[in-house]
């Protein structure tokens, strides 16, 4: 079996089947966003003091999975650790947080690891029709249409 790193590890033991962290798991999602933190400053990439955390050395081929995080402490200043958990955890979106987990995931699929989360498209042509962006065919209307608007109809 290959090596895994702490964030691979982590990152197969927190997902659902689906390949998801639940956005009530906190924790979880706190827990990866720290487990990479931990690894880049392991490997020397970053610096963690004061509750900043900035970026010291290039990001490393073999953690390319950690890109996405990296690049978001890349700025020229320290970046706090508050903002981090924002970004990630308590944010209204979970922008960061997914593509951090595509990254991983995409690393543990080209290491034999896991495999992609694919299914065939359910596209429902009977309503949506065959493209997709047409619909059922409907008939022609046998009426000219009310001069009135449809509230004032209803009233």
């Amino acid at each position: 079996m290959k090596d895994m790193t702490l964030t691979q590890e982590y990152f197969i033991c927190a997902v659902n089947g689906k390949g998801k962290i639940s956005g009530f798991s906190t924790e979880k999602q706190v827990c990866l966003v720290a487990a990479g933190l931990l690894e880049l400053q392991m490997e020397g990439c970053i610096c963690i003091d004061k509750k900043q955390v900035a970026v010291t050395a290039p990001l490393p081929a073999e953690k390319q999975y950690l890109m996405p995080l990296y690049a978001f402490l890349d700025k020229p200043r320290p970046v706090k650790m508050e903002k981090v958990l924002e970004a990630y955890v308590y944010s209204f979106t979970d922008r960061y947080l997914k593509e951090l987990m595509a990254s991983i995931g995409k690393e543990l699929v080209a290491m034999g690891l896991a495999r992609p989360l694919l299914s065939e498209a359910l596209t429902a042509p009977s309503v949506h029709g065959v493209s997709g962006l047409d619909g059922p065919a409907l008939p022609e209307p046998d009426r000219e249409a009310a001069p009135e608007r449809a509230p004032e109809q209803m009233a």
